[in-house]
């Protein structure tokens, strides 16, 4: 039997729906290992069953957990706990994908204002220059750092 150890911020039912449209769609056929392998089956036409079972329940990253996210600590455990798995290597060696929407960067306020500056093709953060109120402004000056 094989083993596939996944995690979700989402609720069962969203994450659960998700899988479902992999196995259907060709599109999502390397959405995940889980759907890879489900793929692998169905071209070799092998009958198959999936069982579902919520291991444990753990909280995600958010800033009053600071600096862990025990949702991603929990699936890495389990994943080594449970060898062998569908699971890719890379999913322990990866950094947690909950704390990303706590960065400045992708906050509301700092989008809309990266929206409004025109950045001139570049991409990365930016980072505004402290300008004093009386100090002249040239005409057409953005007073803003590109950092890349």
């Amino acid at each position: 039997m094989d083993t596939y150890i996944g995690i979700t911020e989402n609720t069962f039912k969203t994450r659960f729906n998700q899988h479902m449209s992999s196995f259907r769609l060709p599109h999502k056929k390397s959405a995940t290992a889980l759907s890879e392998h489900v793929w692998k089956q169905k071209d070799n036409k092998r009958d198959f069953k999936i069982s579902w079972e919520i291991i444990e329940k753990s909280a995600a990253y958010s800033t009053k957990t600071k600096k862990k996210c025990n949702l991603c600590l929990s699936e890495k455990y389990f994943i080594l706990e449970k060898k062998p798995t569908l699971n890719k290597r890379e999913e322990i060696l990866s950094t947690c994908m909950h704390t990303r929407k706590y960065l400045l960067k992708n906050t509301k306020e700092s989008r809309r204002h990266n929206d409004e500056l025109d950045l001139n093709g570049h991409d990365g953060a930016i980072e505004i220059e402290a300008v004093p109120d009386d100090a002249p402004e040239e005409e057409g000056q953005k007073h803003c750092v590109v950092r890349e």
